[in-house]
C-alpha cells in the first residue's frame, strides 16, 4: 500500500445513483462502467488497465483531485492486468 494508506472505512450503498452522488461529492471513489460514467454530472472517468473485455474506470470528482487521488490513478494506470 501507498504510505500504507487503507480507506476510512467501506461502505455499501443501496443505488448507483447515490453510489455516484458520494463521489460527486468528494466523499467517495469508485470503480464503476465507463457508460454509467457518461451520464453522471461532476464525476470523470479515468481508465485503468489495458487488454481485459471489460474497461474498468475510476470515478472521482471532477476538477483538480487531491495527492492521495492522484497517487491512487497513478499506481492504478501503472499497473498490468
Amino acid at each position: 500500500m501507498p504510505a500504507h494508506a487503507q480507506p476510512q472505512r467501506h461502505q455499501t450503498v443501496e443505488t448507483t445513483d447515490l453510489m455516484l452522488r458520494l463521489v460527486a461529492s468528494g466523499r467517495a471513489v469508485s470503480a464503476t462502467p465507463d457508460w454509467l460514467l457518461r451520464k453522471a454530472k461532476g464525476v470523470k472517468g479515468v481508465r485503468i488497465g489495458e487488454g481485459i473485455l471489460k474497461s474498468i474506470h475510476l470515478g472521482h470528482r471532477a476538477g483538480m483531485a487531491p495527492p492521495y487521488l492522484e497517487g491512487f490513478i497513478n499506481l492504478a494506470a501503472s499497473v498490468e492486468i
